[in-house]
């Protein structure tokens, strides 16, 4: 009996110190982020991160990996500083090379070339949090990760599931008719009915399907299919007194329109 206690003493402890120390993935990762992240605190995050990920055995933790993820990508695209433009045919092809190291390095996170403000953007990846939730005892950060993978995809890159990005100097054409945004949102409110976990991304997801039901005018599906959903979707959106407004403008302009101007690509 006491060998018992002892022995599972032991295990506990050793496992405290094990999350307690610099996780795996941070020691490899290392070299290339003193290499191109001077910030300490961006390391330090990194390594509070990776040892969560590395132990996590409960949806709480899983939770915690997503919120912390989100505000990360933030953070190590504004701090990365790459030492040159990587959005010259000459440098383009080093630039590269480099974010595939990164990506290999840094499980969770993918290095991409920017536009705009940022030469580099991160961008979350989904897929080792869901492997290590899958691990927990409980299925219900499962279900909220599903949720999040629907709607984002398991990379999340600048247009979610629910809309297309056609060109690249075009706006997102929306998937409204395919019946996701409706689906999105009846599991949004499901899962809150059974936990508080994921709060924050599952309800950028439901703003974004909102946003993108009222205010995308670019369609890939058909008139039929857009007036369908846009009809069953209408008491899902919890839509306030002006953007009930704009929704009724919507269905209006859905009626109206012919096909070739629900699919026109740019305005």
């Amino acid at each position: 009996m006491i060998k018992n206690i002892l022995t599972v003493f032991i295990i506990s402890f050793a496992f405290q110190l094990y999350s307690q120390g610099t996780p795996s993935t941070y020691k490899d990762a290392a070299p290339l982020l003193k290499t191109y992240f001077q910030d300490t605190a961006v390391h330090n995050r990194l390594k509070k991160f990776y040892r969560n990920l590395e132990t996590c055995r409960d949806p709480k933790t899983a939770d915690w990996l997503i919120t912390e993820q989100a505000k990360l990508c933030r953070l190590l695209t504004s701090s990365f500083d790459l030492g040159f433009d990587p959005g010259t045919d000459k440098t383009r092809s080093t630039a590269y090379e480099t974010y595939q190291k990164l990506n290999t390095a840094l499980p969770s996170f993918s290095f991409h070339e920017g536009v705009g403000d940022f030469a580099t953007v991160v961008h979350a990846n989904f897929t080792p949090i869901l492997e290590a939730s899958q691990l927990n005892r409980s299925s219900i950060d499962d279900q909220g990760l599903k949720i999040i993978i629907d709607a984002w995809g398991t990379t999340r890159f600048d247009y979610p599931n629910y809309s297309v990005l056609v060109c690249c100097d075009c706006p997102g054409q929306s998937e409204l008719g395919s019946g996701l945004h409706s689906k999105l949102l009846i599991a949004i409110e499901g899962f809150k009915l059974d936990s508080d976990l994921f709060t924050e991304a599952l309800e950028e997801i439901r703003l974004g399907v909102k946003q993108d039901v009222l205010y995308n005018a670019r369609f890939t599906r058909s008139k039929q299919a857009i007036l369908t959903e846009l009809q069953y979707i209408g008491p899902l959106l919890k839509l306030t007194e002006a953007e009930t407004i704009v929704y009724k403008n919507k269905k209006v302009f859905v009626e109206e329109a012919t096909e070739d101007e629900l699919h026109a690509l740019g305005g």
